[in-house]
């Protein structure tokens, strides 16, 4: 899996789980925060780059995920709208 794969994979957790809304402060330190572990994770790696075995990310998120729960109750709201209107 590629880098960039990686880094969108994470980049899409964190707008669910922050208000890291784009052109943002809080969205730059996101990216930050990932791109920071993810080097973190490549230099660690590179010690043992003769064992496959190795490698860790970890990533902290600090935020209070109001996209998402927004939309999740918009999504029970659509849900619970579209089961009123069945005959």
């Amino acid at each position: 899996m590629s880098v960039a794969t990686i880094e969108s994979f994470l980049v899409d957790i964190a707008r669910h789980i922050t208000e890291s809304n784009p052109g943002t402060l809080e969205q730059l330190q996101t990216r930050q925060e990932i791109a920071l572990a993810m080097m973190g994770v490549l230099w660690e790696t590179s010690k043992y780059e003769n064992d496959p075995r190795y490698g860790h990310l970890e990533l902290k998120l600090n935020g209070l995920a109001t996209f998402y729960l927004d939309r999740r109750q918009y999504l029970r709201e659509q849900a619970a709208k579209a089961g009123q209107h069945k005959v």
